[in-house]
Formats: structure tokens, C-alpha cells, sequence
């Protein structure tokens, strides 16, 4: 959250992050999340056919 704010601001980007920074921790993000909750979703769609 740091980074959306302080790209382009010199006083507070002590970082030194710019907007590729950005959306590699953005996309990384999705890529967790969809590895994450895939199984969860295998899972209950395998449980659903047994029923």
C-alpha cells in the first residue's frame, strides 16, 4: 500500500519504488490468491459430484 502512494512523491519514497514495483506485488497478489483457493475449489466441485 506504501508503494501506490509514494511513487512520484521524492520526499516520502525512500524506497526508491516506481510503478513496475507496483504491479509485480499486484499481480504476484493474484497469483497467490488463485494458487491458494484453486484446491479449495477442486475440492468442493469433487465432493459436489459425489453427492
Amino acid at each position: 500500500m506504501y508503494g501506490l502512494f509514494a511513487v512520484g512523491n521524492d520526499d516520502i519514497n525512500f524506497l526508491s519504488l516506481n510503478q513496475a514495483d507496483n504491479w509485480l506485488h499486484i499481480v504476484s497478489t493474484i497469483v497467490g490468491l488463485v494458487i491458494a483457493l484453486h484446491p479449495v475449489r477442486q475440492r468442493n466441485s469433487a465432493n459436489r459430484a459425489r453427492d
